[in-house]
């Protein structure tokens, strides 16, 4: 279990990138552990489809993980899936530590690494597509400024 002050820290962590409800939502879990849809929307008293968009944004980020548990039916019912959501409170304050982590990859692995390591830092989870697609960004913009500075001489 996270102490007061670590659910107090990780909710202005969320709230400052990601907003208001999303801190609710992630301070919800960090207090009440794994819980279902339907309870976080009962505990937060923020609207399903909020609930969900904010969930949505969590898991992307690696913020909240997502898992399903096999629920015993009633008197002739069958087992029921019900989906869990569970707050990772390290990789919330993993945030924190991103400069330090971008420090070491720009000393140790130069600025092409650098690039890619700041899209997961950003990001949470890219795929080999994207991380192309930034680093063609990243030139497209260099050159852009490149091309201004010579024209201004």
């Amino acid at each position: 279990m996270v102490s007061p002050h670590g659910v107090q820290l990780a909710g202005h962590l969320i709230s400052y990138y990601y907003g208001d409800l999303c801190s609710k939502v992630c301070q919800c879990l960090l207090n009440r552990g794994s819980i279902t849809l339907a309870q976080i929307v009962r505990f937060t008293e923020i609207t399903k489809d909020n609930v969900q968009n904010c969930l949505r944004v969590l898991v992307y980020q690696n913020y909240v993980q997502v898992f399903a548990l096999q629920q015993e039916g009633g008197f002739g019912e069958a087992p029921r899936i019900v989906t869990h959501y569970m707050a990772l409170f390290e990789n919330i304050i993993h945030k924190l530590r991103a400069p330090k982590f971008m420090q070491i990859v720009s000393e140790e692995l130069r600025n092409d690494c650098l690039e890619i390591f700041q899209g997961f830092i950003e990001h949470g989870r890219i795929s080999v597509d994207q991380i192309i697609y930034r680093k063609e960004e990243i030139a497209r913009r260099n050159r852009g400024s490149f091309d201004t500075h010579v024209l201004v001489m």
